[in-house]
């Protein structure tokens, strides 16, 4: 009979034919050596599936509890951040443009305080699900890392020429590369998908774009010509 064998490298499930039974070989996906279970071993690790919960109980066999996947939940210190965001939209509402353009360096202090509450955000509707969540200190280092990376490339940003982004075509081009990055950042820190690495990077992008509007600063399609 055929024997159910699990690579311990890459958890892949096959059959291979009971003339192995006892013997070595190699995943045909991931090439890890794996030991075929003996021709008994198979009999043993059988599992009836279809077996009705009322029959097993009764026959005594036990029955797995599924796997609980922890979840992630929003710290309440994730809560009082965006709440900080709020009052910062705020008080970039009231001060105006003209305080904002004169300070840059109060520009770069927002920036990267409202990268933390999005990088929590953003990992905890984004991160893989299969993978044990980051939390606790190293979640925050993450995220540290991660809001420095997001404000650098804004920072980057307000040094390219203006005349890159006076057109549609020109905003595109120039905005690829600073997504691809931010991307990056979101895979390296939090173990994300690359799009989905992505997409974190631009819910920063859209939310400092938002405050910015609200605080009247110039927006990067301000010269936009279509």
């Amino acid at each position: 009979m055929p024997i159910l064998v699990t690579c311990s490298g890459c958890k892949t499930q096959f059959r291979v034919s009971d003339k192995f039974a006892g013997k070595q070989g190699p995943c045909p996906k991931c090439k890890t050596v794996i030991l075929v279970p003996s021709i008994e071993q198979a009999k043993a690790a059988e599992v009836v599936i279809h077996e009705p919960e009322a029959v097993a109980a009764k026959s005594g066999t036990a029955i797995p509890k599924p796997i609980v996947r922890k979840a992630v939940r929003i710290h309440p210190l994730a809560v009082a951040m965006w709440v900080a965001v709020f009052g910062a939209a705020a008080a970039a509402a009231s001060l105006g443009a003209e305080t904002w353009q004169a300070m840059p360096g109060l520009r770069v202090l927002g920036l990267l305080a409202v990268a933390f509450p999005c990088g929590r955000l953003g990992y905890a509707i984004l991160r893989n699900e299969e993978l044990e969540p980051y939390q606790g200190r190293e979640l925050w280092i993450r995220i540290a890392i991660a809001s420095a990376v997001y404000t650098l490339l804004w920072i980057a940003f307000y040094y390219v020429p203006r005349e890159f982004t006076e057109t549609a075509f020109g905003l595109l081009v120039t905005w690829t590369p600073f997504f691809a990055v931010g991307g990056l950042a979101g895979l390296a820190c939090f173990d994300l998908e690359y799009f989905n690495g992505v997409l974190h990077y631009a819910l920063y992008v859209l939310v400092t774009l938002g405050l910015g509007w609200l605080a009247g600063l110039t927006m990067p399609w301000a010269t936009l010509q279509f």
